[in-house]
């Protein structure tokens, strides 16, 4: 009993009010959504980042600049992403973080991901990628998360698994053009106590959703 009202309040200290509200209704009473799971070799050649932006990992002297994504991520959020040991890569528009990629070695805990999603000794998820919004369009976060991945590959790791929503088209195509590999459609329904699955492996809708040619072979 003691470990669900601790989560949450944790929750509410990090995230806010708001996100747990949301969270609580996605999780407990109601969701009804699609995803895409794709998965991508982390070697690669290098990445350079787009002009005027410079990629790096997260330094502890980090953490006072990360008040920039506060209209759309605490700082205390990320700052609990990262004490659950996810590695935190940043985009930088001078001394100003513009774009993050954060990665973790933990399989995911939560429905639907929590069953299917089970990771290898060699393997990483994609946490979060997000950039603001006036830097969109410049290719940033398309290659924020191939920088990333470069990197965790000198460590040892092979592999990395990502899941998009299927109604997010720029993320759908920024995805696909980086080379992720669609390997199945995740739908998911819940209300209340009552949930339902269904797994796909026609990664031709993905390609649809993102207004690309279906590509002769998916490779599946």
């Amino acid at each position: 009993m003691l470990r669900p009202v601790t989560e949450t309040w944790r929750y509410i200290r990090t995230r806010g009010l708001r996100k747990t509200v949301l969270q609580i209704w996605d999780r407990y009473i109601y969701t009804s959504q699609e995803w895409v799971i794709f998965l991508n070799l982390l070697e690669g050649p290098p990445v350079a980042p787009p002009s005027g932006i410079v990629f790096r990992p997260y330094t502890p002297a980090d953490l006072p600049l990360l008040g920039a994504f506060a209209r759309y991520y605490r700082a205390s959020e990320l700052r609990a992403r990262l004490e659950e040991g996810c590695w935190l890569d940043l985009a930088f528009d001078g001394d100003r973080p513009v774009a993050f990629r954060l990665t973790s070695t933990s399989s995911p805990r939560q429905a639907p991901f929590a069953k299917l999603i089970r990771l290898k000794a060699d393997q990483t998820r994609t946490v979060d990628l997000f950039c603001l919004p006036e830097y969109r369009g410049r290719g940033i976060g398309r290659w924020l998360g191939p920088f990333a991945e470069r990197r965790i590959a000198t460590m040892g790791y092979r592999e990395n698994i990502s899941t998009v929503g299927l109604n997010n088209v720029s993320s759908l195509r920024s995805t696909i053009y980086q080379g992720d590999r669609a390997v199945r459609v995740v739908s998911y329904f819940r209300v209340l106590f009552n949930s339902k699955q269904r797994i796909s492996y026609d990664v031709g809708r993905v390609f649809e959703a993102a207004g690309l040619p279906k590509p002769i072979t998916t490779g599946l």
